[in-house]
């Protein structure tokens, strides 16, 4: 989970409480670059998800807008050095 922490700049870590698509979830584990979640309702597993798509860690930060703000930049640097 440390690598999508490091990638992402999300504070996941296995059982921190995160809601998703507006439902309570706890994080579980991470695969590759996704999460798995257990339902705070049913109790049932969830993933694998993406860590900034939907996904609110309760600290006001809006994960996904700063993972495409970052990618925006990103390819403006690309597009401004083939030209």
């Amino acid at each position: 989970m440390a690598s999508v922490r490091r990638f992402y700049g999300v504070p996941a870590y296995r059982g921190r409480a995160v809601t998703f698509l507006d439902h309570p979830y706890t994080i579980l584990s991470s695969t590759g670059s996704h999460l798995w979640l257990r339902s705070s309702y049913s109790g049932r597993r969830l993933g694998p998800v993406h860590p900034t798509w939907k996904m609110d860690y309760g600290d006001g930060r809006d994960y996904g807008a700063e993972t495409n703000e970052r990618i925006r930049r990103f390819n403006a640097a690309i597009n401004r050095s083939a030209a």
